[in-house]
């Protein structure tokens, strides 16, 4: 019984976290100033790879304003299910979400402070060219 609760305990707080995390890192606060890119490539299907080597490639440039010793990618997706994805729709629209590839980094140089120990970069393809377009 009281695995069980410290189980759910645990569960709870990491889905706490979770959720704060995300409404910090993608607030506006949070979220690089960017304008929405126009005319994208449709993504290749080798799209998740390359985004993450762009955006590993970038991390110094892309967050300027975190440690990034040792920061690693924790996925990445195309997918419009996450708040990243839901934020590029509303901003932008459904065509660039879909032409975008969400790169998720931690940064554990960072920790503890929740808010700068992750981050997002958007990378899509311009003229045949992968690049970061926006950071969360």
């Amino acid at each position: 019984m009281a695995q069980k609760t410290a189980r759910r305990m645990l569960l709870a707080g990491a889905a706490t976290m979770s959720a704060a995390f995300a409404s910090i890192a993608f607030s506006g606060i949070a979220a690089a100033a960017t304008s929405c890119p126009a005319g994208l490539d449709t993504l290749t299907p080798d799209a998740l790879t390359r985004a993450t080597d762009v955006a590993q490639q970038s991390l110094g440039a892309s967050f300027p304003d975190r440690d990034v010793t040792g920061a690693y990618v924790a996925g990445a997706t195309r997918s419009d299910a996450g708040p990243v994805g839901q934020e590029i729709i509303s901003a932008c629209g459904p065509d660039v979400q879909s032409k975008s590839v969400i790169v998720d980094f931690v940064f554990p140089a960072m920790l503890p402070d929740a808010a700068r120990s992750y981050g997002a970069a958007v990378v899509a393809v311009d003229n045949g060219r992968y690049s970061v377009w926006r950071t969360a």
